[in-house]
């Protein structure tokens, strides 16, 4: 028996948020089988890139999230986070800024760029 999307979906979300990230990543991937058009399992793989040691190429992903979901909560944040572990600092703080102008009350977006506005710019 093959679940459908948003039982596949809601999988991922389920395993990835009791840690089994393995397990997430496969319901991720069988959710976009099915409908390549869920914002949130692309941002579910993308998160689990970010989370992963040594972090994974997840721009890719929330690029993907984004252009789906493009106001999303946190999906602005997350692709800052992305952007800073490859080092691209100046696009890291667009993303924390937009975040900021979508979701002003996003804690996370503020700290993360006050830290990054704080250092000297060495990045691209």
């Amino acid at each position: 028996m093959q679940p459908g999307w948003r039982a596949a979906d809601f999988a991922g979300f389920s395993y990835q948020q009791s840690g089994d990230l393995p397990q997430a990543e496969h319901w991720f991937r069988a959710a976009l089988q099915q409908n390549p058009a869920l914002a949130n399992a692309w941002f579910g793989l993308a998160q689990i890139q970010v989370d992963a040691t040594p972090p994974g190429r997840s721009d890719s992903l929330l690029k993907k999230a984004l252009e789906i979901e493009p106001a999303a909560d946190g999906y602005h944040y997350e692709m800052g986070t992305a952007l800073e572990q490859l080092a691209e600092k100046s696009r890291a703080i667009e993303e924390y800024k937009t975040e900021l102008e979508l979701h002003p009350y996003q804690a996370g977006a503020r700290k993360a760029l006050d830290r990054l506005q704080a250092t000297k710019p060495t990045d691209r």
